[in-house]
């Protein structure tokens, strides 16, 4: 089942529901059919790639997946929570968030010079 069409993949997932023993012709040399459990796993690997083969969370060097990036953001929850819960001021500083998001979510902490 390398290359099969939608409706020719929905036909074999509706008989393999209805009969548990029956099995599917695959196309392969190595495996002539499948049976259940075998075309079940091989339905629900396909689905899954088939959703995440466009998401860009999926890409390795992405924007917010990059180890800088994540460098960056732990960095800036380890000063928001030493703001909000230890009570930690930097008075005279600015620029204490890195990342963008955090930056606009709490420009409070990011800009703490007194006037």
């Amino acid at each position: 089942m390398l290359r099969t069409s939608v409706s020719d993949i929905l036909h074999h997932a509706k008989r393999i529901k209805a009969s548990p023993n029956a099995n599917v012709p695959t196309g392969l040399w190595a495996t002539p059919t499948w049976n259940r459990d075998e075309f079940w796993r091989w339905f629900l690997r396909s689905v899954n790639a088939k959703i995440n083969a466009n998401d860009p969370r999926q890409v390795s060097q992405g924007r917010y997946t990059s180890d800088r990036y994540q460098q960056d953001l732990l960095r800036d929850q380890r000063t928001v929570i030493a703001y909000t819960f230890g009570r930690v001021r930097n008075t005279g500083c600015r620029g204490l968030l890195l990342t963008a998001h955090a930056q606009r979510t709490y420009p409070h902490i990011n800009n703490q010079v007194e006037a």
